[in-house]
């Protein structure tokens, strides 16, 4: 960008900080989306998991 500075780029952060949050959300959204997927066909052994099992596992590790 021509002519920008760290406090056009700060002024920027400050306008839009709602949805810079709501665009991590949903890369974190996705990205739990994937892992659940992922364990529900590979697994162990070619075994997947049920999903309650991952999503329980995802409960208890983020209110740890």
């Amino acid at each position: 960008m021509e002519g920008s500075s760290p406090s056009k780029v700060s002024s920027l952060y400050e306008r839009n900080k709602g949805v810079f949050y709501v665009l991590l959300a949903q890369v974190f959204g996705v990205l739990m989306n994937v892992t659940t997927r992922i364990l529900e066909v590979k697994g162990n052994n070619g075994q997947g998991m049920h999903p309650f099992q991952v999503r329980a596992f995802e409960s208890v590790k983020s209110t740890a």
